[in-house]
């Protein structure tokens, strides 16, 4: 409805851009900024964050429990934020979650075939579930010095529920004593992405 005889903009809308609005459905009506219309609605993703390991560690661990930092390359966390602990993630707020985690790794001066990357999960704050898994398999051999590459990805949606009880973690499974995990603290090696999809 043209109100006053003004014309398009003819550009993008701006936070100081002004608004009408009835106030409180009363026939006042009112002017507010385009910034407050946007907080309002919201502004995309309620939770997204990252992080990886920073070194490198050997042999099987449950979980992989140290090196951890949040991805801080070009990235800012939205929201709150996870938590971890001893490896042990923990969600900010209820909600519907993507889970991506990636494993970067060599197999040293060995045959690594029955090697697994796991992501893991607890309802109970206690009792963990593997429920996304990648296994491995590089040929190597202990009569050289040789290094195979070794890696994986995950991808799992969880419906968490209870932020005090519901839990991740990543771990390797079934490891030869001097197969490495990797980590770098200048890019996502091993690592672990978490995004809010929508609400629980």
């Amino acid at each position: 409805i043209d109100l006053d005889g003004g014309t398009d903009i003819g550009a993008a809308i701006v936070d100081a851009d002004l608004f009408l609005i009835d106030d409180g459905a009363g026939g006042t009506m009112r002017k507010t900024a385009a910034s407050r219309v946007k907080t309002y609605i919201g502004s995309g993703l309620a939770e997204a964050d990252q992080w990886r390991v920073t070194g490198t560690t050997t042999g099987s661990e449950t979980p992989i429990a140290t090196n951890w930092e949040r991805a801080d390359n070009n990235w800012e966390v939205v929201g709150s934020g996870m938590s971890e602990s001893s490896g042990v993630f923990t969600f900010p707020a209820t909600g519907k979650y993507l889970i991506l985690a990636k494993f970067i790794g060599n197999a040293v001066n060995v045959d690594e075939n029955t090697a697994y990357f796991n992501l893991q999960v607890t309802t109970n704050n206690s009792s963990y579930t593997t429920r996304a898994q990648a296994g491995f398999n590089a040929p190597g051999s202990s009569t050289y010095s040789t290094s195979s590459a070794i890696g994986g990805s995950l991808v799992h949606l969880l419906d968490v529920t209870d932020v005090s009880n519901i839990k991740v973690r990543l771990t390797t499974e079934s490891f030869q004593s001097a197969t490495q995990t990797n980590g770098d603290t200048n890019g996502n090696l091993t690592s672990i992405a978490f995004i809010k999809l929508a609400d629980t």
